[in-house]
């Protein structure tokens, strides 16, 4: 296909998941989960159709999108206290570079997107 019809693709979906991901669902699970991808990534696929299961199966998802500082990510995991972090990685370098960081977030991390399962980065 073309870059404009996977760019269409693309947009259509993300449309169509964000719109399910804005209703409110009654939670019928306890368990918190807040997803979103941080600085510098923007391929949210992934992390979307994982929200939208996740919500779809009862669990209150706290769905905030791409490219959020870690900054904000602190201080969502102080306000919300979710039992499970979601991220999304497209990009190996900037996984690595957050893997110091993650370790000391104390909250489960879930991890996901290209640069997870695709990479050939080995950490230093």
């Amino acid at each position: 296909i073309s870059v404009a019809q996977e760019r269409f693709a693309a947009a259509f979906i993300r449309l169509k998941l964000s719109t399910f991901l804005s209703l409110d669902f009654p939670p019928t699970q306890e368990c918190r989960i807040l997803a979103t991808t941080l600085k510098d990534e923007r391929r949210e696929g992934f992390l979307m159709l994982l929200a939208a299961h996740l919500k779809f199966r009862g669990y209150p998802v706290y769905y905030f999108g791409t490219d959020l500082p870690r900054e904000d990510l602190n201080l969502l995991v102080r306000e919300i206290k979710p039992e499970v972090v979601c991220l999304a990685y497209g990009t190996p370098q900037n996984l690595l570079g957050d893997l110091d960081y993650l370790v000391h977030l104390k909250v489960p991390v879930c991890l996901g997107g290209d640069a997870v399962f695709h990479s050939q980065v080995a950490p230093a």
